[in-house]
């Protein structure tokens, strides 16, 4: 399993930059530093105030998630989020977009409709990325407005028991959650630790317990945790696909463990022009 941690603005700047291909067919590093820079320059430019920061990295800073918490006026609930994920050492593409966080425990609300961007290191993809995060902060009230939307939706649904077994099967079958992950949403049904807009027995709820309870995942694996958490939630408010049928309890189910942490499959050649880096998972920290 591959340790992460918090990690300071400086420490990861100071992460040594790889060396990139020199016949600009193979691999292109894209550095922390010019992502930063150019989020917190471009949030300038369009009058968005950014509140804080916060970054995760791999004990060798190689694989770094950062998150750039906005402020949004026009929510009571919910506010914007700008998240990346880069690598240096070709495990991961580089990743961004525009999410939301729960004001109250900054849980991560992302979903796959809305400025996700994915790019493998190669060719431009230094210059396309600094340009997509431009286009994706220029269009972020856009996104930011849909997410609300979802946001009431859920606010609105309400959940019986059978359907909030389904889905914990649901998301356990998935591995979108693990045993120990399940424990956490058992706890927080029966004893919250945040208080959530709406009525507890609300599809809101159950979502921001989820979210809350994969706070530990690593930055591998964030976004890809967070889509999915909200396709599934979004599928059954929206009527389009049921639930899996899973009729084991909750309780046997959380004494299940599965095994979410694979290795990613590492390139070997750098300089080829098919650098096959992986295409999922994302985001990752909350």
């Amino acid at each position: 399993m591959r340790k992460t941690k918090f990690v300071s603005e400086g420490e990861l700047l100071n992460v040594t930059l790889p060396t990139g291909s020199t016949n600009g067919r193979g691999y292109t590093p894209i550095s922390h530093k010019s992502i930063i820079d150019h989020v917190k320059d471009t949030l300038e430019l369009n009058n968005i105030e950014l509140i804080s920061s916060n970054y995760k990295a791999t004990t060798d800073g190689n694989i770094a998630l950062g998150q750039h918490f906005i402020k949004s006026s026009t929510d009571p609930d919910i506010s914007m989020m700008f998240a990346w994920l880069n690598s240096y050492n070709k495990m991961k593409r580089f990743n961004c977009g525009i999410g939301a966080y729960v004001n109250v425990c900054l849980n991560g609300m992302f979903s796959a409709n809305y400025g996700e961007y994915s790019r493998k290191h190669n060719g431009t993809a230094d210059q396309e990325a600094m340009q997509t995060i431009v286009s994706q902060i220029n269009q972020a009230d856009v996104i930011f407005n849909q997410m609300v939307n979802d946001k009431n939706n859920m606010i609105n649904f309400q959940m019986t028991q059978d359907l909030t077994n389904q889905i914990m099967g649901e998301v356990f079958m998935k591995d979108i959650l693990g045993g120990h992950h399940l424990t956490i949403v058992k706890s927080e049904l029966k004893d919250p630790t945040y208080k959530y807009g709406g009525d507890e027995d609300s599809a809101w709820h159950l979502y921001n317990h989820m979210t809350h309870a994969i706070k530990d995942v690593s930055p591998m694996t964030y976004t890809s945790k967070h889509v999915d958490l909200n396709a599934i939630f979004m599928s059954m408010i929206n009527g389009t696909t049921s639930p899996s049928t899973v009729n084991d309890k909750t309780d046997s189910l959380v004494d299940l463990e599965i095994n979410i942490n694979s290795k990613p499959e590492i390139i070997e050649n750098s300089e080829s022009p098919d650098v096959e880096e992986k295409e999922i998972d994302f985001f990752d920290l909350l």
